[in-house]
């Protein structure tokens, strides 16, 4: 199940999804996921997720809300149907 942070930035009605790797948030998605129990017992760890992002993006606006959802998708006979489904695991305001 993937999951990915949704960061919500200044003026933008509805969150903007970023993958995991080093070119969006300076992590790999493996770092978060094996991290995920602590990250969603303590949401204040995705305050490093958005530094990094301040820090790979210095001239993109800062994150306001940084969000970690999981997204599961239905299969059958291994395709998709319906709409994907999209958990919220863990909210932090950027500080």
């Amino acid at each position: 199940m993937p999951r990915s942070p949704v960061p919500r930035f200044p003026g933008e009605d509805e969150p903007r999804r970023l993958g995991f790797n080093t070119a969006t948030v300076g992590i790999e998605r493996g770092d978060v996921e094996s991290q995920l129990d602590r990250v969603i017992a303590h949401p204040e760890l995705l305050q490093s997720m958005a530094d990094s992002y301040i820090r790979v993006h210095p001239d993109e606006p800062k994150p306001e809300t940084m969000i970690l959802c999981r997204t599961t998708t239905q299969l059958q006979d291994g395709l998709a149907v319906g709409e994907p489904e999209q958990t919220t695991l863990a909210t932090w305001e950027v500080r």
